[in-house]
């Protein structure tokens, strides 16, 4: 049973992460920005989101949470389906290719699942 909900709840995060990264995932300025961003203000961006996540977590979450440590979880499932759900979709778009450099991958992947993981 406990199996059955975390997999409906994963269900229901790649849904969200879709619905809600999709529009921004469609614009080539954001591939160009994940491209190109300095990698420091990346990283800054990623623990600047990561409060707000864990508060949105608390109030809005997957299941009532009652510790810090339960929202930083649910907040890194967030993270995780995010990242999943956006190199699906920017491969699917040709965006991220086999000749994509490590670099640039890794940086429009993190521009894109803050968003996905808000929906998440």
């Amino acid at each position: 049973m406990e199996t059955r909900k975390f997999l409906v709840g994963l269900a229901r995060a790649f849904i969200g992460a879709l619905i809600f990264s999709l529009p921004m995932m469609l614009t080539m300025e954001m591939w160009a920005m994940g491209f190109y961003l300095d990698r420091l203000r990346l990283a800054l961006m990623l623990l600047v989101s990561f409060p707000l996540l864990i508060g949105m977590a608390h109030y809005i979450g997957f299941e009532d949470t009652f510790y810090l440590k339960q929202d930083a979880v649910d907040v890194l499932v967030a993270f995780a389906v995010s990242m999943v759900t956006t190199f699906i979709l920017l491969r699917l778009f040709n965006v991220i290719t086999p000749d994509t450099p490590l670099n640039e991958l890794v940086g429009v992947i993190a521009l894109q699942s803050v968003p996905g993981a808000m929906g998440a």
